[in-house]
C-alpha cells in the first residue's frame, strides 16, 4: 500500500469519525428534548416543584388546595398521569431540582426575565402582573411625589429593603439602582416568600419589601396598615418554567395551558386563590397564626398514640379524614360512626360506642389497626404492609388476604400491593375471581379498598410536604 493510499484511509477514518461525533451530539440532543416527556408517559407520574405559601400550595381543611396545585392536577390528568409534588425550600432549590431531574416542571408564581432564561424554558404566562414597594403607613414615604405611579426618579437614596433571595424583585430594585444612582440596600432573606416578608413590614420587622401586585392586592388590606400603591416595575409575566432540553413537555404544556387559559375554569381558580373574600380571610389567618403547621384539631392526639403503632401521625391522620373528614358526630348509612367510622360491633369489641370522646375513637381505631396488622406480619417491607392494613380497614382482612392469595395463584407477588395484589382486589367482583377455590370470603366490590389505599398515601404525601413532622 503505497504512502499516499495510506494518508488518504487516515483521513477519511477522521472526517468519519468527526461525522460520527456530530450524529451522536445530534441524536442525544433530540434525546434530551423528548426524554423528559417519555419519561413522565413511562412513569406514569409528572413530578412538579413548588414552594408551600398561603396561594399556591397548601393545606385547606386537611385537604391539599392552591392555584398551582389545581393547575397541576389538571395537567396530569390531561397527560393520564399522577401528579407527585415536590416541595422546594427556596427559589434556589426549586432551580437545583428542575437541574437534577428531581422535578419536570417548576410551578410557583415565577417571572419571567432575561437572566432566568440562561437556565430555564418558560411556559405560555399563566398572567401578568407588576412589582409594587409595600411599607407602613406612616412610614417616611420613599416617593417625594406621592401621586406618582411609576416615578423610580423619585425615589430618595439610603432605603433598605427586604427581599426573597434570588427573587426577580432584586434584579428590579438593583437594576434601577445604577440607572438612577440611588442607594439602595437590597437585603436578600432566604427561605421567605413575599407574603412572609409582607408580615415583616406589618409587624415592623422590616420597613420595606417588594411584591408582585397581585399577591399584595390578596394580602395587605387584610393585616392592615399597610400602603403598596406605588408601582415599581412594568407588566410582567408569570409563568411555569422547565429544563431547557424538555422541548417535547414544553410543547405539550403549552399547548395545554392556551387552551385551558380560555376555560371558565381557569378564571374561577385565579379568582378563588387570588380575589376572593374567602381567600382574603383565609391569607390573614394563615399569615397571623400557626394554623399553617395544622391538619385538624386532634394533632395533639395523633402525635401522642400514632407511635404506639409505629405509623406517622400524619399517615393515620389522612386515613381519618378518608373516613371522617375529622368529624366526630358522622355516621354512615352502614352504621360506622365517628371520627375513626368503625362499625358498631368492631367499636363495641375495642370498648367505644357513639357517645365516646374523639380521643377513645381514635385510640380505639388505632387498636383495630394493630389488630388488623397480625394479619400481615408475613410482609418484610413495614411501608408495603400498611398499604395491606388500610385495605383491610376498609373492607376487613378476609378480602385482602383473598385478593393475596389470588396473587399468588396469577403468579404475581402476595406482598407488593402496586400492581400485584391490587388488581385483584378489583376481581373479586366477578365470578371467575370470588368462587375460585382459594377465595374464602366470597365477592367484594374492592373498589372502595383500593381507591382508600391510593389516595389516603397521596393525601399522606401531600401532609408530608406540608407539615413539620
Amino acid at each position: 500500500m503505497s504512502l499516499r493510499t495510506v494518508i488518504q484511509s487516515i483521513f477519511f477514518v477522521f472526517i468519519f469519525s468527526i461525522i460520527s461525533c456530530f450524529h451522536k451530539q445530534d441524536n442525544t440532543q433530540n434525546t434530551n428534548g423528548t426524554s423528559s416527556y417519555k419519561q413522565i408517559q413511562a412513569r406514569g407520574e409528572l413530578r412538579a416543584v413548588t414552594i408551600v405559601n398561603s396561594t399556591g400550595y397548601y393545606i385547606f381543611r386537611g385537604i391539599p388546595a392552591g392555584f398551582h396545585y389545581d393547575l397541576l392536577k389538571k395537567f396530569a390528568e390531561h397527560l393520564n398521569v399522577n401528579l407527585r409534588i415536590v416541595v422546594a425550600s427556596s427559589i434556589d432549590d426549586a432551580y437545583q431540582m428542575i437541574a437534577d431531574n428531581k422535578a419536570e416542571i417548576l410551578a410557583i408564581d415565577l417571572t419571567v426575565t432575561q437572566s432566568r432564561k440562561e437556565f430555564l424554558s418558560f411556559s405560555v404566562p399563566l398572567f401578568q402582573t407588576s412589582q409594587v414597594l409595600v411599607y407602613r403607613n406612616g412610614t417616611s414615604n420613599p416617593f417625594l411625589q406621592k401621586s406618582s405611579v411609576i416615578g423610580l426618579s423619585n425615589l430618595i437614596s439610603n432605603i433598605s429593603v427586604h427581599v426573597p433571595s434570588s427573587s426577580s424583585f432584586i434584579e428590579t430594585l438593583k437594576d434601577f439602582a445604577h440607572k438612577k444612582r440611588k442607594k439602595i440596600k437590597v437585603i436578600e432573606v432566604e427561605n421567605k416568600y413575599q407574603e412572609d416578608l409582607i408580615r415583616m413590614v406589618a409587624d415592623n420587622k422590616a420597613d420595606y419589601t417588594v411584591s408582585d401586585q397581585h399577591i399584595a392586592n390578596l394580602i395587605c388590606k387584610n393585616i392592615g396598615n399597610l400602603n403598596y400603591s406605588v408601582q415599581i416595575s412594568q407588566i410582567q409575566d408569570i409563568a411555569w418554567a422547565v429544563e431547557p432540553g424538555s422541548k417535547m413537555l414544553l410543547t405539550e404544556l403549552n399547548k395545554w395551558l392556551s387552551e385551558f387559559k380560555t376555560t371558565g375554569l381557569f378564571r374561577y381558580l385565579y379568582k378563588k386563590y387570588y380575589q376572593s373574600p374567602e381567600k382574603e380571610e383565609y391569607t390573614r389567618n394563615y399569615l397571623l397564626s400557626n394554623k399553617r403547621h395544622q391538619i385538624s384539631a386532634y394533632d395533639a392526639i395523633l402525635k401522642k398514640y400514632a407511635p404506639s403503632i409505629g405509623w406517622d401521625w400524619r399517615l393515620l391522620a389522612s386515613l381519618i379524614y378518608q373516613e371522617s373528614q375529622f368529624k366526630l358526630d358522622l355516621t354512615s348509612r352502614k352504621g360506622a360512626f365517628g371520627i375513626m367510622q368503625m362499625m358498631p360491633r368492631t367499636a363495641q369489641y375495642f370498648g367505644i360506642d357513639s357517645t365516646s370522646s374523639a380521643e377513645q375513637q381514635i385510640v380505639a381505631g388505632i387498636k383495630y389497626l394493630k389488630f388488623l396488622e397480625k394479619n400481615f406480619n408475613d410482609i418484610p417491607d413495614s411501608f408495603e404492609r400498611i398499604k395491606f392494613i388500610l385495605s383491610s380497614y376498609n373492607s376487613g382482612p378476609g378480602h385482602t388476604l383473598d385478593a393475596r392469595r389470588l396473587a399468588e395463584k396469577y403468579q404475581k407477588n402476595p406482598n407488593i400491593w402496586n400492581k400485584n395484589v391490587d388488581s385483584f382486589v378489583l376481581r373479586k367482583a366477578y365470578p371467575k375471581y370470588y368462587r375460585d377455590p382459594v377465595v374464602r370470603h366470597g365477592y367484594s366490590r374492592g373498589y372502595e379498598s383500593f381507591k382508600l389505599v391510593y389516595e389516603v398515601l397521596e393525601r399522606y404525601n401531600h401532609y408530608c410536604n406540608l407539615i413539620p413532622y
